[in-house]
């Protein structure tokens, strides 16, 4: 949990709270219920609907081509992370 009480699954944010800043929390995934279940101290702090979800199913082919651009971006921002820092992946 970051400072100001969000957290990041790939890349949406999700808003937990303030209060919970700073906070290790576990986020489980309720697909049956497209829900990210956020868990802290061993009790439920926030249920959120999951973001970036396609209405329908996709035919094989659109799902392979969003991976393959979903994962050239990563590896552009990976190669700029490092250009940034020196760090390597």
């Amino acid at each position: 949990m970051n400072a100001n009480g969000s957290i990041q699954v790939d890349s949406h944010i999700y808003y937990i709270g303030q209060a919970y800043s700073g906070l290790a929390v576990l986020a489980q995934l309720d697909a049956q219920k497209a829900q990210l279940v956020v868990i802290g101290n061993g009790k439920v702090l926030k249920v959120c609907p999951l973001m970036g979800l396609y209405p329908n199913e996709l035919p094989f082919t659109d799902y392979l081509e969003r991976i393959k651009t979903e994962a050239h971006w990563i590896e552009q921002y990976h190669y700029w992370q490092w250009e940034q820092t020196g760090d390597l992946f």
